[in-house]
């Protein structure tokens, strides 16, 4: 009722699995109360369980024994914490390993999406220094290409043509209250990154040539800044 005398018009309230009958309450007592009780949506959230590798950290409320949130974010990191209890929809249940959590691995999630962000500052970086960068093109780790003609490879207007999709994913994920439709995006792109950075040699003598590709690379990592963004996630320039 505050919320909508606030001048909210759509609300969303998360609820534990065991008390979805509290959906029904709610949205009773609003229609008594003559708001709008179809504006207030419940999201119901799955448990979580956390592990240490293979082993199940046991938790009772009974025994009052648990892990706090706290706890989980001195162990694994802010970045990794979020990122883990995002990369599974709402709906799922959440095995959640500490110790992948902090590996230094691709299938650790948050490692590979920051690797990609920190190769690629990398690679500009270099890029400036070997004198294929100007200076005043490089800022924050992104090349300043918009003002430049530069001729582009088919494989490259494919790869710039999925990073241009990244308003539709956000939109997507906005309208269907889903992080994940951002989230498999990002790995989207950064798969793509990998594959094109693995079959074309971007730092290259030929400055015609590597100028083009440079600019893929810092699109990429734009995009990929900006939705880490969006999840609360840091992208760093070095790892």
């Amino acid at each position: 009722m505050d919320k909508f005398e606030r001048g909210f018009d759509s609300l969303v309230v998360l609820l534990g699995p065991d008390h979805h009958a509290h959906t029904l309450t709610m949205h009773s007592a609003l229609r008594a109360l003559d708001l709008p009780a179809e504006e207030l949506h419940y999201i119901l959230v799955q448990h979580c369980t956390l592990f240490k590798g293979s082993e199940p950290l046991k938790m009772s409320t009974r025994k009052g024994t648990f892990v706090t949130l706290g706890e989980v974010m001195d162990s694994v990191g802010r970045d990794a914490a979020r990122l883990f209890f995002l990369y599974r929809s709402v709906d799922s249940h959440l095995d959640f390993d500490l110790e992948l959590a902090v590996k230094e691995a691709p299938d650790n999630p948050v490692f590979y999406l920051q690797y990609a962000s920190a190769r690629c500052a990398s690679i500009l970086r270099r890029a400036q220094q070997q004198g294929l960068i100007a200076k005043d093109e490089l800022s924050d780790e992104f090349f300043n290409f918009s003002s430049l003609s530069l001729d582009y490879e088919q494989e490259e207007q494919e790869l710039l043509r999925y990073l241009g999709r990244f308003p539709v994913a956000i939109e997507r994920a906005a309208n269907s209250l889903d992080q994940m439709k951002l989230i498999n995006y990002l790995n989207e792109i950064v798969e793509r990154f990998h594959n094109y950075y693995h079959r074309k040699k971007v730092i290259v003598e030929d400055r015609d040539a590597a100028r083009p590709r440079l600019a893929v690379i810092s699109s990429f990592r734009q995009v990929l800044v900006n939705g880490l963004e969006l999840l609360g996630i840091s992208a760093p320039t070095s790892m």
